[in-house]
C-alpha cells in the first residue's frame, strides 16, 4: 500500500475520533454552533450529529482527492503534500471543536 494512502486513512481515521471523542464531551446537548461572527457570538447552529461529521467528511473528500491524484508528481513531493494538508486539516478541526467545546461550557 502506498504511504500517500496510509497517511490519508490514518488522518481521516484521527479527525473522526477527535469527533467522537468530542461527541462524548458534549454530553446531551443537541445542536452545536457552526458560524461565529466577528464578535465570537455563534450565529449559525446545526445538529451535534451533522456538525461534526462535516470536517471529517470534507477531510475524506480532501485526501482521497489528493491521493489519487499522485499522478506525475515525484514521490517525496506527493508525500510532503499529503502531510501539509493532513496537518492543516487536523489543526483546524482541533479548533473548531475547541470553538464548539468552548461554547458549550458557556450555555
Amino acid at each position: 500500500m502506498k504511504l500517500s494512502y496510509v497517511l490519508s486513512l490514518i488522518t481521516v481515521a484521527f479527525l473522526a475520533i477527535l469527533s467522537a471523542s468530542a461527541g462524548l464531551m458534549l454530553g446531551d446537548v443537541d445542536r452545536i454552533p457552526m458560524h461565529w461572527n466577528l464578535n465570537g457570538v455563534p450565529n449559525s447552529y446545526a445538529p451535534k450529529r451533522t456538525g461534526l461529521i462535516v470536517i471529517p467528511a470534507f477531510g475524506l473528500v480532501t485526501m482521497i482527492g489528493l491521493a489519487v491524484s499522485e499522478k506525475g508528481n515525484p514521490r517525496n513531493r506527493q508525500i510532503r503534500a499529503t502531510i501539509t494538508v493532513a496537518l492543516i486539516l487536523i489543526a483546524v478541526h482541533a479548533f473548531f471543536l475547541y470553538s464548539v467545546l468552548g461554547h458549550a461550557n458557556k450555555l
